[in-house]
């Protein structure tokens, strides 16, 4: 082992050398100046023209015009505050344990890792055999209205006041039967049945009695469809429905007040 006089005068030469005289004296002006920029940014703002582009581009985006001269002054002004209120906060250390700030850093960086790249444009037909194949994800249920009663030429006038369709349901025992005021809705690639004991057409306030063998002609008129002209048999009550159906178990008019005894 060397003895300690040795190891001091080995020292002493080394710290006696220019060139680590050197490295020592710049990294202690490197530290020095570090410090004082970092103490001296942190009560400077720079507000340089790309700074300034960035606010005016974001108003122009939002706005539709560019900001007046008194705009932009309000615009750099909240900038200045804002950048003020973020540093304090930073050196408060208010971004620590805070979910909102976590949850938003998260955000950015899944939106780095998304790929932007622009994929290719399908050929042709792709996206109409696509369409073809999946169409039923984009129907919208259709909706079916009977706001119209047309004039009966052999009549001489209105049939009725108007025509609503109604819903009859039995629930714990009890019949009931309410109007759709909203129409009746139809479900893409579905079937509704207008049946006694479900979905029917009422004739409200009829202005005489029907008889039997006489024709109503009405519109169904659909949201998207658009009109359809149909013309209904006035058939006397309990009469079969056609192609053989039991009308026994439908609505009975004649105990209905305001109804005429009949069935369509």
């Amino acid at each position: 082992m060397c003895p300690a006089s040795t190891v001091r005068e080995r020292l002493w030469f080394v710290a006696r050398e220019p060139f680590f005289q050197f490295i020592v004296l710049g990294f202690l002006i490197w530290t020095a100046v570090d410090y004082w920029n970092a103490h001296h940014d942190r009560h400077t703002i720079h507000l340089g023209r790309a700074e300034r582009h960035r606010i005016v581009s974001a108003y122009l985006q939002q706005f539709g015009q560019p900001p007046t001269p008194e705009q932009l002054r309000g615009l750099l002004d909240r900038y200045v505050l804002g950048e003020i209120f973020l540093r304090e906060g930073f050196a408060l250390n208010l971004q620590k344990d805070d979910e909102i700030v976590r949850r938003r850093i998260v955000q950015k960086y899944e939106f780095l890792q998304t790929d932007l790249t622009v994929p290719d444009s399908p050929g042709p037909g792709v996206l109409e055999r696509w369409f073809e194949q999946n169409k039923l994800r984009y129907l919208t249920p259709d909706r079916i209205a009977f706001a119209h009663v047309y004039f009966s030429p052999d009549r001489g006038g209105d049939i009725a006041a108007k025509v609503e369709v109604h819903e009859m349901a039995t629930k714990d025992g009890v019949m009931t039967m309410r109007p759709l005021d909203k129409g009746l809705v139809i479900e893409p690639g579905k079937t509704v049945k207008l049946a006694p004991g479900g979905y029917h057409l009422m004739l409200m306030d009829l202005k005489g009695p029907l008889k039997q063998g006489d024709k109503v002609p009405l519109a169904l008129q659909f949201e998207k469809a658009g009109k359809v002209n149909l013309s209904f048999d006035v058939q006397a009550v309990g009469a079969q429905a056609p192609g053989g159906g039991d009308h026994s178990g439908g609505h009975d008019m004649t105990k209905m007040p305001g109804h005429s005894g009949m069935k369509m």
